[in-house]
């Protein structure tokens, strides 16, 4: 709900100007900011997935300074945050599941999703009730500390270290993204 009326709420009670970016009918803030030492990341790029013309999810990527590559978004220990937008009226808890356990799959050799295997039980079990329209997903990277996901504004889930964000940015960026035409949309090519 924030991404639809969060600028809104910024420009009344801050006094802060931004402006926003409309994806899919979802207004994404061109400007966010993480609680953690009040961090201002710039939108780098926002996507729809869409199935039959009907728009599932509006996703958008932010980071401290834009970058265009997957290798530079890796390297760049800034704070980061994807953000996940459901604009259907439900993505099911298997759907959910199962594309994520592809999206690692793909990208990593069976030795290597050894070492993840038990973040992504981690991150599978935010996913019990699935998504409905207007949730909104944030996976933020905070360094030192790891991975933090919220769920319309409520901390869900924690996980330690830069190893899962940059299997879970992998999954959106790397050299076997979910989809082509995101990929390239969220790195603002």
């Amino acid at each position: 709900m924030f991404a639809r009326y969060g600028i809104i709420a910024l420009l009344i009670f801050s006094g802060y100007s931004t402006l926003a970016k409309e994806v899919a009918g979802v207004e994404l803030e061109e400007v966010a900011r993480l609680s953690v030492g009040d961090t201002e990341l710039v939108l780098n790029g926002s996507a729809v997935r869409r199935e039959a013309q009907h728009a599932i999810y509006v996703g958008g990527l932010y980071l401290k300074e834009q970058a265009t590559s997957f290798a530079d978004i890796i390297a760049d220990q800034n704070p980061k945050r994807f953000l996940l937008y459901c604009s259907t009226s439900e993505i099911s808890s298997e759907k959910l599941i199962n594309a994520w356990e592809q999206g690692f799959a793909i990208n990593y050799t069976d030795d290597e999703m050894l070492s993840l295997k038990p973040m992504i039980a981690e991150f599978n079990k935010i996913w019990k009730t699935g998504l409905h329209v207007g949730d909104e997903v944030w996976v933020d990277f905070i360094p030192g500390q790891g991975t933090r996901i919220s769920i319309n504004g409520d901390i869900v889930s924690e996980i330690s270290g830069d190893e899962f964000y940059h299997a879970f940015l992998k999954t959106w960026l790397g050299p076997h993204p979910f989809n082509l035409e995101m990929k390239n949309a969220l790195l603002g090519n």
